[in-house]
């Protein structure tokens, strides 16, 4: 029993240390990244639950008054996606990579655009551009911890005195 208690956390510290990587961040984007990361995942698996279920049959979604996402399951797929790709933006983040903050705003800021532009008769999610806008400002306050390759590399190969 503890061989496999030990294994089991050996191996999530190692899924920890390849996902998240060794260092922290610090607190401020730590906690922003633990609320975005937690708000993608719930997002990814509910667009791809209700996936599933309107290509099993519209009879559990009209039970719910979700008629409106069956209209498009391409949309759901397209949309859990693109949370997939804000997800990994936010690991990257994590782990200082500049890329994820491109890559988080632009999944972020294009979402309301192809909700609106995939989902007929909806006017354009106002509230969801706010809220991406607010996040994409929060994770900007952090942009002095963040660094590109060339400015890693250019750290690395300076001498200090």
């Amino acid at each position: 029993m503890s061989e496999e208690k030990s294994t089991s956390a050996k191996t999530r510290r190692v899924l920890q240390k390849l996902i998240l990587g060794t260092r922290r961040p610090p607190v401020f984007l730590r906690i922003l990244s633990i609320i975005a990361m937690t708000w993608d995942i719930l997002l990814i698996l509910l667009f791809v639950v209700l996936a599933l279920f309107s290509l099993l049959g519209e009879d559990v979604l009209m039970a719910y008054k979700l008629e409106k996402f069956l209209e498009s399951t391409r949309f759901l797929f397209t949309y859990a996606h693109l949370h997939l790709f804000s997800f990994l933006g936010v690991v990257l983040m994590w782990r200082r990579k500049m890329f994820g903050f491109y890559l988080y705003a632009f999944m972020n800021l294009l979402m309301p655009i192809i909700t609106y532009l995939m989902l007929d008769d909806t006017p354009f999610p106002v509230e969801s551009l706010i809220f991406s806008g607010v996040m994409i400002g929060l994770f900007a306050l952090n942009i002095g911890v963040l660094k590109d390759k060339e400015s890693r590399l250019s750290d690395e190969n300076t001498p200090t005195t």
